[in-house]
């Protein structure tokens, strides 16, 4: 039987398997839920396991529907080195903080190699493309080498800009 762990803050808590040295994926839905399609559509192409999930008394009274089959609208899923943390609501914003502040513990305790948030900002001009965001040049660096477009100037909002705050003075997880 795998054992379960407990990461607790004040507003949630993370109960999931331990997965050491994964890259972790953040998906929430914000500004074109661009977060949660993305996310599912890792979760079916990569066959990616449900390991556990997030619960707070702050999130919104639902479950999601797959297949048929209830299941928890803050997933954590795990396949080969990647976890996933997805949600199928908005955070809201009183929980951000803490909950962002809960995936590090997580992330600290499980030595994961980095953090890969996805979201969508609003532009003023159609685009259709992608752009990248960091919190440290060299992530810049390593963002460019791939040919992602920077992101010249904007706001990240909810989860993801909270974890991209965060790593701003934060020293276990390398800058992303």
């Amino acid at each position: 039987m795998v054992k379960m762990v407990e990461t607790e803050v004040e507003c949630c808590k993370i109960i999931s398997e331990d997965v050491e040295d994964a890259v972790i994926l953040e998906g929430s839905p914000e500004l074109g839920l661009i977060g949660n399609i993305l996310g599912w559509l890792l979760v079916e192409e990569l066959k990616m396991e449900q390991i556990g999930h997030i619960d707070s008394k702050y999130f919104p009274p639902l479950a999601v529907l797959y297949k048929g089959v209830a299941i928890h609208p803050f997933r954590v899923y795990s396949t080969d080195g990647i976890v996933l943390f997805l949600s199928d609501f908005i955070i809201p914003p009183i929980v951000a903080y803490d909950m962002a502040n809960a995936i590090v513990d997580w992330a600290e305790k499980n030595n994961s190699k980095e953090i890969i948030t996805f979201n969508s900002i609003v532009v003023r001009e159609k685009s259709g493309g992608i752009a990248g965001a960091a919190n440290s040049q060299e992530a810049l660096k390593n963002l460019a080498d791939m040919g992602i477009p920077i992101m010249p100037f904007g706001n990240v909002n909810g989860l993801s800009g909270t974890l991209l705050k965060i790593f701003l003075h934060h020293v276990y997880l390398p800058k992303f």
